[in-house]
């Protein structure tokens, strides 16, 4: 699926040497500034008690990204150099096919030969590319500029991968656009801000929001931290039968649910439908960082508890990852969704739980198929619904052929 992004890709020239007069002075900003790396190799500027961390995921060749750098050197002035705050920079390299990646391994490496020179580098290439002056000779116009060998540099960026790391970590945070602004606390805690009563998962936090987010006393209060609408699936869970988040089908009261969903704040509209012709109602709602466009529900039961919980969102999650914790389904299903793939069900029913995965029929089933889905079920409507449907005994990934109806 293509990830979305705030920024357009501009038409890049070669590199013009700039001569070497009229460079400005990118290390005179971070003289006196700390700077260090975490445990995974990202780059952090500040100090190291800092009650707050600032992360930036962005790419050199986005043009908000580098508009935004006017707002990142007044926050690392006001904030940073003041020992009020840490800004950490992550690598989301995916405006430009080449560059993005490029001047984010130059930059990596150019730390790799001078301490420190990591922070020059920053600035100097979002000031080469918002001229428009990346291409294949920017290394060594690099190099020169901050005091560091060409061939060095030039040796080292096959190696340089960090924003493999940092592009992994954004995805897992939901960013699918630069600048994205995230924000870690004491603890190591990484979420969302969450200001002004809403959570700010895209673009640049304005100096006034950063400001807010250093100053307020109790900062876990104002960061979300993303869950990921199937975890459970892939996680280890305290219940016995089918359970999501501790709400069990053919158990948990259906009243009171919705107001259950709208203590989480990354859950949003949130709608109670009223009970139809058959007297049971239902709740609907998304979650903030949903890919899909389309509702959960949470439907009643005659009995008045839960019956029934669907899920829908694109995970990060492949099916040998479900199978994994799940253990292999009894039966299975699959339903052609168009000449190109299928949807495909993998069937629990002593956990009235059913797993939906998106399937490409050129690739075939595997344990990389994408899951997109889940469904808890009460024990009643679990053995209704299988009564009624037609399904196949799982055989394994070879089998879809079989599954397909």
């Amino acid at each position: 699926m293509t990830r979305l992004t705030i920024c357009v890709i501009g038409a890049f020239l070669l590199l013009a040497v700039m001569p070497a007069a009229a460079q400005p002075d990118y290390f005179s900003r971070y003289a006196d500034i700390p700077h260090s790396r975490t445990e995974d190799g990202a780059f952090v500027l500040g100090h190291p008690e800092a009650p707050v961390t600032i992360v930036e995921f962005a790419d050199f060749m986005c043009p908000h990204c580098q508009d935004y750098q006017t707002v990142v050197h007044e926050f690392i002035d006001q904030f940073v150099a003041t020992g009020m705050a840490k800004f950490e920079y992550r690598f989301f390299p995916i405006v430009h096919p080449t560059y993005s990646t490029f001047t984010a391994q130059i930059a990596e490496c150019v730390e790799v030969q001078r301490d420190g020179a990591f922070w020059p580098s920053h600035d100097l290439l979002y000031d080469l590319a918002a001229d428009g002056q990346i291409g294949p000779n920017t290394p060594e116009t690099v190099a020169t500029a901050l005091g560091v060998s060409a061939e060095k540099l030039e040796s080292c960026l096959e190696t340089a991968v960090q924003y493999e790391a940092d592009t992994t970590l954004g995805e897992s945070l939901g960013v699918s656009g630069t600048p994205a602004i995230t924000v870690r606390l004491e603890d190591d805690t990484l979420g969302w801000a969450y200001l002004r009563e809403a959570i700010r998962s895209s673009g640049g936090l304005p100096i006034n929001f950063l400001r807010e987010i250093v100053s307020t006393e109790d900062k876990a209060s104002i960061v979300v931290v993303p869950r990921p609408l199937l975890l459970d699936l892939v996680s280890d869970s305290a219940c016995s039968t089918s359970c999501w988040r501790d709400i069990i089908p053919g158990e948990t009261p259906f009243e009171g649910i919705a107001e259950l969903l709208r203590a989480d704040r990354q859950n949003i509209e949130i709608n109670v439908d009223p009970a139809g012709e058959d007297g049971m109602s239902a709740v609907s709602w998304r979650t903030f960082d949903s890919v899909l466009n389309d509702s959960n529900f949470i439907v009643e039961g005659a009995d008045g508890t839960v019956d029934v919980i669907s899920l829908l969102d694109v995970s990060r999650y492949g099916l040998g990852d479900v199978l994994a914790v799940q253990g292999e389904p009894e039966f299975a299903l699959a339903v052609e969704n168009g000449e190109d793939n299928a949807l495909f069900y993998a069937i629990y029913p002593a956990k009235a739980l059913i797993v939906l995965a998106f399937v490409s029929l050129e690739d075939g089933l595997n344990e990389l198929t994408t899951v997109v889905g889940a469904q808890y079920f009460s024990p009643a409507a679990m053995t209704d619904l299988l009564g009624r449907a037609e399904v196949s005994e799982w055989t394994g990934y070879e089998g879809l052929d079989d599954y397909l109806r």
